[in-house]
């Protein structure tokens, strides 16, 4: 089972928690603009000194709007595209590896360019935005997230609109997943 949570930090983070995915990334091939701050090397500050999960940011080959991460840990090595969205002040990334259906969506927030903080969106607020109607969508129990998620249909701009409308209420209420850079991009 693939789980296209941030980077898939949250799985090798252990962490129990579902996530928001999405048919379509929240910024496709042609609108989505690279962050060029998340260039570089980072390491979860979660995770065992002796087996840290590793993080490499680059711009994707071939693209001049997707950026890609390789994400290191335990000997395994996973690449995930990574597109980026600017709502408003917010930031959001939808990852996904090739051959995804999905694509998770998580918030990022970037502090003294050097602390990278994802705050998973929050599939409670998400379930009931499904069950009462608001957005397209399934709740699930596997799939691309652990533990379940929500599985949504909605064209970006639609997506785009409710996180705008709706701002920190889509955000989980939980730690973030932090991660430190440990190298400049070269």
């Amino acid at each position: 089972m693939r789980t296209p949570c941030l980077l898939a930090v949250a799985l090798m983070l252990g962490h129990s928690v579902g996530c928001v995915s999405n048919v379509r990334p929240l910024s496709d091939e042609h609108t989505s603009t690279p962050d060029l701050r998340l260039l570089g090397t980072w390491e979860a500050t979660q995770t065992d000194p002796d087996n840290r999960l590793k993080v490499a940011i680059r711009p994707k080959a071939n693209s001049n709007t997707v950026l890609q991460a390789t994400v290191q840990q335990g000997g395994k090595t996973e690449t995930w595209d990574l597109f980026c969205t600017k709502i408003g002040d917010n930031y959001f990334a939808s990852t996904a590896q090739e051959g995804d259906k999905e694509y998770t969506i998580n918030k990022y927030e970037l502090s003294d360019k050097k602390t990278l903080k994802i705050l998973p969106l929050d599939t409670q607020f998400f379930e009931a935005a499904v069950a009462d109607k608001r957005l397209k969508g399934s709740i699930t129990s596997g799939g691309p997230c652990i533990g379940g998620g929500v599985s949504l249909d909605e064209p970006a701009q639609n997506l785009r609109t409710f996180l705008e409308k709706y701002g920190e209420k889509c955000v989980g209420k939980g730690p973030p997943i932090t991660l430190v850079r440990i190298k400049d991009a070269e």
